[in-house]
């Protein structure tokens, strides 16, 4: 997997930026946690490798919702807890990027479904206990207290408001197709040269 991108990247602020404006004043949900977290999702999500972050034994990226669920089944039955808090994190990362950014490919799905599991899925409900189980699954098993003091509460919020964050992310999606950089030099002086 490649490098995570560098905490100074101006992609980072770019990202910063966005999530900001669109959560803070578009939909004027204050809320810090989410907000850094959804813009370290987009920065993060940029690199092809990190999309599809969960991965079988053999290093084949996991691509279909329904092979990261039988993933998650799996680690349910066999793995640390740790593991399944993570996969249960990623889905519901992979669902929050999928129906915030590219619901057209997510509708797109349920009209084809024939050959395709994940036609009959429904990504948000997905994402809502994905994000459950990982707040759940943290509470049981970590013994560190900041995480169970940070993380919980931020997996509940992830999970109770995903469709706000969903509307959020769609905000964010405009805001890059409507960006001009040369009219807007507070984003200008984020991006690189």
């Amino acid at each position: 997997m490649a490098e995570p991108v560098p905490q100074h990247h101006s992609l980072r602020g770019l990202f910063q930026t966005l999530t900001e404006r669109s959560f803070l004043e578009r939909l004027g949900w204050p809320d810090w946690g989410i907000v850094g977290y959804v813009s370290d999702l987009l920065t993060e999500s940029v690199q092809p490798d990190r999309l599809y972050p969960i991965q079988e034994e053999t290093g084949r990226p996991l691509v279909e919702l329904s092979e990261m669920l039988e993933e998650a089944a799996a680690c349910a039955r066999a793995q640390p807890p740790e593991r399944e808090r993570e996969v249960h994190r990623r889905i519901g990362d992979y669902t929050l990027v999928m129906t915030g950014l590219f619901p057209e490919g997510v509708t797109r799905l349920r009209t084809i479904v024939i050959g395709r599991p994940d036609a009959l899925l429904d990504y948000v409900k997905v994402g809502k206990r994905a994000y459950r189980l990982a707040a759940e699954t943290t509470e049981e098993s970590t013994a560190d207290p900041v995480a169970r003091r940070t993380l919980v509460p931020l997996f509940r919020r992830l999970s109770s408001q995903f469709e706000v964050c969903v509307l959020g992310l769609g905000y964010v999606k405009q805001e890059l197709a409507e960006l001009r950089i040369s009219q807007d030099p507070r984003l200008r002086r984020l991006l690189p040269n």
